[in-house]
């Protein structure tokens, strides 16, 4: 969607994920700062440079339409601060294009119903970034039954 000439992500589109295990973050949160890294947000240059390599990484867009990354290793609540998102995964760059894009999570896993547009939530954050998402890289890996 444009507003004007600048694409924006167009982000009460549900579905909406909640850390499973909050007990955890402290100590997530912790590891990230002990190693030295920080999420990546797009529309910064250092989010650029990462999408112009290689790599592993993992995803996730919150609820206010943010699309941040980090290099595996990590888990996805470190991308937020552990609040509620509307789609997670993970992703693999080839010399500067995706290769692999999948909404594999455990901390924010979707109902089953909800998975799908979970992923597809990542893959217009990407697009309205800038990357290119071929359909044919993108993966589905479900969710869990509701209760």
């Amino acid at each position: 969607m444009l507003a004007g000439s600048t694409p924006v992500l167009v982000h009460n589109c549900g579905p909406l994920s909640s850390n499973r295990y909050p007990e955890r973050l402290e100590g997530e949160m912790s590891l990230m700062k002990l190693v030295g890294a920080a999420p990546l947000e797009a529309g910064y240059s250092e989010f650029g440079a990462v999408m112009a390599g290689s790599g592993n990484y993992i995803w996730s867009v919150d609820t206010a339409g943010k699309l941040r990354i980090i290099e595996g290793g990590f888990n996805h609540t470190v991308l937020t601060g552990g609040a509620d998102v509307v789609g997670t995964g993970g992703f693999r760059a080839s010399n500067g294009q995706v290769i692999h894009l999948d909404n594999r999570t455990g901390h924010y896993l979707p109902y089953e119903d909800q998975a799908a547009q979970a992923l597809q939530n990542g893959v217009d954050a990407f697009r309205n970034a800038g990357v290119h998402v071929p359909d044919s890289v993108t993966f589905n890996l479900g969710g869990e039954p509701r209760p």
